[in-house]
């Protein structure tokens, strides 16, 4: 999701339109808006209980929860990029940082 959003902003489509068109499809239509983590709290708990449980419990210590652990770490640093879009934003129209009050978006609530 990190990769599309990316993709989302660099190409002018916001990714509301874009989980709308993916809502069009019946198998998707459940799909709910991420927040700044992407994963939401399912992917870092599950998946992190299961690559401790591996190592821990069953004494596994080879690397097979390569993608399960970059994953989380995406999740967990997706939020750093909010703040950096505000910042460049507040540059761009030539508002000092320390001046802006901001507001927070219910992504829920239609706007």
């Amino acid at each position: 999701m990190d990769e599309w959003l990316l993709f989302a902003e660099r190409n002018g489509a916001g990714l509301k339109r874009v989980i709308k068109a993916i809502r069009v499809r019946p198998t998707h239509s459940n799909i709910i808006f991420p927040g700044p983590g992407i994963g939401g709290c399912c992917l870092p708990k599950d998946g992190g209980l299961g690559v401790w449980a591996y190592r821990h419990i069953l004494d596994w210590d080879d690397e097979i929860f390569k993608v399960t652990s970059l994953v989380i770490d995406i999740n967990d640093t997706r939020a750093l990029h909010i703040p950096q879009l505000v910042r460049d934003a507040m540059r761009n129209m030539g508002e000092p940082i320390a001046a802006v009050d901001i507001k927070v978006h219910d992504p829920y609530v239609e706007v």
